[in-house]
């Protein structure tokens, strides 16, 4: 998974897209999440779903889809002994602050981007099983009475 999303970036091009490039991202975290998060058992609802929800509830749907989402990587996360990057109760705090403050919406995008990086960083460093090893390079022990697997930590 692409663990190296700049979210200045990412800003820049949602406000030269005039939005659409907020689309595309949440079209990339749903389909990213539901693969790193699927031990979990729930699925994050797509794109069209995602607008189409969003327009009829005046944006509302938007804002509990980003919660789900964060929940879901909270847990992930957690599930890996790290700390996540942006809370559930972090963001719905800034997500309040949105309309008394426009830093707020440019704190709560920049963390919502270092966390999206940071599950897809642990999914690509242990897997999606809590607990599981790093995927370094696993390399044969030629003896056959020794452990049968060394685990590169580099």
């Amino acid at each position: 998974m692409k663990a190296d999303r700049n979210p200045i970036i990412c800003m820049l091009l949602n406000v030269v897209t005039l939005g659409i490039y907020s689309l595309i991202l949440n079209n990339s975290i749903a389909k990213d999440t539901n693969v790193i998060c699927a031990e979990d058992g729930k699925t994050t609802a797509g794109i069209g779903k995602y607008i189409i929800f969003s327009l009829l509830t005046f944006g509302i749907y938007s804002i509990v889809w980003q919660v789900k989402v964060l929940g879901r990587w909270e847990s992930f996360v957690l599930a890996r002994n790290d700390k996540p990057k942006l809370t559930v109760i972090l963001h719905v705090v800034l997500a309040i602050l949105l309309s008394a403050s426009g830093i707020a919406i440019l704190i709560d995008f920049y963390l919502y981007v270092k966390g999206y990086n940071q599950v897809c960083e642990l999914y690509n460093l242990k897997g999606t099983k809590a607990g599981s090893e790093p995927s370094g390079i696993a390399t044969k022990n030629p003896t056959p009475e020794a452990t049968p697997f060394t685990w590169d930590m580099k």
